[in-house]
């Protein structure tokens, strides 16, 4: 009796898997995950506000690690209303974002998980640019409006009032907003402080508060002062919104509400031009580097340490430039911050530890690390550098490993003696032959499985589809490498001279692979282009010899070159695939 109902039980299985695979896709389902920037193009330094917004009940997003930016602030919020009965969620993430690096950007789908459903968002693109001349600026020029002045004082048994100690910040460097409360009399109750929004400024840490006593117009006054350190995070006139003292009431008295009056603050952009090591750090710094081991063995990990130490908002400060040795095997570095205020300013380091391993002998030179930042008390960009320092490596294993140690490959078969199973008696002929059980073949469950395999690859020929439509741009980019190696291939089938084409390949394929129209550059223009999406130099120059090559052979014919054209077409082909490595 159960043999019979089974099948059943599979068929409604396989039904409800079907449907289920019909209600996700995107033909039949609106996402309930949408992903906005509040603006697509900004300068290096600069901040720009990634919004989630997700219907429904959501996990936090997964974010990915951000090409070209660093998270340096988050926020979340949250909305449940009920309509007729019916209750509904909205939920809202929040992520402020640091330009480090100029460049065009990807921000990549990014999964949520709603209720119990992923969902990826669409993927955004941002221009990072050098930004703008900044408009000439004195320090602390303007006088504070909110300065407390007797007239104001006459009579008052309470006041408030908010000052910033610079009101022509640059973006990035440390200004102190400091609230006070002034009393004169006792309360029944204790007041609440309401602070300010301060959007479009990093707040480090927790605000600071002292109290003290003074006296202003012959009447004594207990104040309390809380100060709140902020980093400006994008230039032009900001406002910070007035702050609020709530004062409770008492038996015969009602309770009343105290404002500041609002401030603003004309926030400079950095000056131009920047040097191409500058990735945004501002402050004052100084710059050291130690390894935890100099003489090592082949394939032994060392540590190099780099520290920066001064300044500034160490949280949003960019990772230095790591050395690049022949060879040697580098991994992701992680850094370590440590910052206290001191007299009003943030002062402390951030440690990165970059593990190297070797993989020859010989004795080596990690070259100076170089380090550019922007000193707003001197108005000027400065780069310092780290000491050169060598380290030396020994032929045969590391220190902590014998030969007797070494384990085996991961992949590499086991061998099993032919002999491991000895059978006891002969199968015989009859169970040799006997035919497999229909629940057991595995055409009886491929057929069962065949709607569910149809609808998923649906689902995902369509998702294909809409991504292609809501992305040309990188479906044209992820095409260039293919393209251009047809175009190469079908060059030499056709015997063409390479010097009247590979020009125009590489240039076709640079300008489909980075977005960006590259024809009509000159060889100088066209380096500095490359250097700022992060090709090396030595790449650089293997792609302007290329071009120089093709336009002296078309405009130079008398010019010899040893190379056969096939070998001149294999190194462009070589040269695409480095420059893929790069830009994946």
């Amino acid at each position: 009796m159960k043999t019979k109902k089974l099948p059943q039980i599979i068929l409604a299985l396989t039904l409800a898997f079907g449907l289920l695979a019909i209600a996700i896709s995107p033909s039949y389902a609106q996402s309930p995950v949408r992903a906005e920037v509040d603006r697509n193009q900004l300068p290096v330094g600069e901040t720009l506000t990634l919004t989630i917004t997700v219907s429904g009940s959501a996990n936090s997003p997964q974010m990915p690690m951000l090409a070209g930016f660093q998270i340096v602030g988050n926020s979340h919020s949250s909305q449940i209303s009920i309509v007729n009965g019916a209750i509904s969620s909205q939920a809202v993430y929040s992520y402020v974002l640091q330009a480090t690096t100029l460049g065009t950007y990807t921000i990549p789908e990014i999964p949520v998980v709603v209720n119990q459903q992923t969902y990826l968002t669409q993927p955004i693109y941002i221009e990072v640019t050098q930004g703008a001349d900044p408009t000439a600026s004195q320090q602390n020029s303007a006088p504070n409006p909110n300065t407390p002045n007797s007239e104001e004082f006459y009579g008052q048994d309470l006041y408030i009032e908010a000052e910033i100690d610079n009101l022509t910040p640059y973006v990035g460097e440390q200004i102190t907003h400091t609230f006070r409360f002034y009393r004169a009399i006792n309360l029944t109750g204790q007041p609440t402080y309401e602070a300010s929004d301060f959007a479009g400024f990093w707040s480090e840490g927790e605000s600071q508060q002292i109290d003290y006593d003074t006296t202003i117009n012959n009447r004594p006054y207990h104040v309390t002062e809380i100060t709140t350190i902020l980093f400006p995070t994008s230039a032009g006139e900001h406002i910070i919104e007035p702050a609020a003292l709530n004062i409770p009431g008492g038996i015969f008295t009602n309770g009343t509400q105290l404002k500041t009056n609002a401030v603003p603050v004309n926030v400079q952009a950095l000056p131009t031009p920047a040097p191409d090591s500058f990735h945004g750090a501002v402050g004052q710094f100084i710059i050291s580097t130690s390894l935890d081991n100099n003489q090592v063995a082949i394939n032994e990990p060392i540590t190099l340490n780099i520290s920066l130490q001064g300044k500034g908002n160490f949280n949003t400060l960019p990772d230095p430039e790591m050395p690049v040795l022949n060879n040697w095997r580098t991994y992701e570095s992680t850094a370590t911050i440590n910052s206290q205020i001191q007299d009003g300013i943030i002062q402390g380091s951030r440690i990165t530890k970059q593990l190297m391993v070797p993989g020859s002998a010989g004795e080596f030179t990690i070259p100076p690390i170089a380090y550019t930042y922007f000193d707003p008390e001197l108005n000027s960009y400065h780069t310092i550098n780290s000491e050169p320092m060598t380290v030396y490596v020994s032929e045969g294993v590391a220190q902590n490993q014998t030969p007797q140690e070494t384990a085996p490959a991961i992949n590499s078969p086991i061998p099993i003696p032919a002999n491991d199973i000895q059978h006891i008696k002969a199968v015989p002929e009859m169970l040799k032959t006997a035919s497999t059980p229909l629940l057991k073949s595995w055409l009886y469950w491929g057929l069962w499985l065949l709607p569910v395999g149809l609808v998923t690859a649906d689902f995902t020929w369509r998702r294909k589809q809409h991504f292609r439509a809501e992305n040309p741009d990188l479906v044209r980019s992820s095409r260039a490498q293919k393209k251009a190696y047809k175009k190469l291939t079908q060059a030499q089938k056709n015997k063409e001279k390479p010097a009247n084409v590979i020009g125009q390949i590489l240039i076709a394929y640079l300008s489909e692979r980075l977005n960006q129209p590259l024809s009509g550059l000159t060889q100088k223009e066209l380096g500095t282009f490359l250097s700022t999406q992060g090709f090396s130099p030595s790449l650089i120059k293997q792609i302007k010899s290329i071009l120089t090559f093709s336009e002296k052979e078309r405009y130079a014919p008398t010019t010899t070159n040893s190379a056969t054209p096939d070998e001149i077409y294999q190194l462009l082909r070589e040269l695409i695939a480095r420059t893929e490595k790069i830009i994946s």
